[in-house]
């Protein structure tokens, strides 16, 4: 979760991208997959949120992959709402 500073969207980015200069390596070292999540209070879900709840989806049995979407984005939803208020 990272303050919005100018133009929506940016600053999650920039936080994304930072969590992989930090951490990817590591996490490849050890045979895993790293998929960063970063959020801006007022509701922007970066494209790694998505990617990430993409690759949680796909583990699934596909009966179970569109509703986990949905779920999941609206808890992600839900909880900045409430933290906004």
């Amino acid at each position: 979760m990272v303050n919005t500073s100018g133009d929506v969207g940016l600053a999650a980015a920039d936080a994304a991208k930072l969590k992989i200069a930090i951490h990817a390596r590591a996490v490849h070292e050890r045979d895993g997959i790293f998929i960063p999540c970063a959020l801006e209070p007022f509701g922007h879900m970066d494209k790694s949120t998505h990617d990430l709840i993409e690759a949680i989806a796909d583990q699934l049995p596909k009966h179970r992959q569109y509703s986990f979407r949905l779920d999941m984005s609206r808890a992600i939803s839900t909880a900045l709402a409430k933290w906004r208020v």
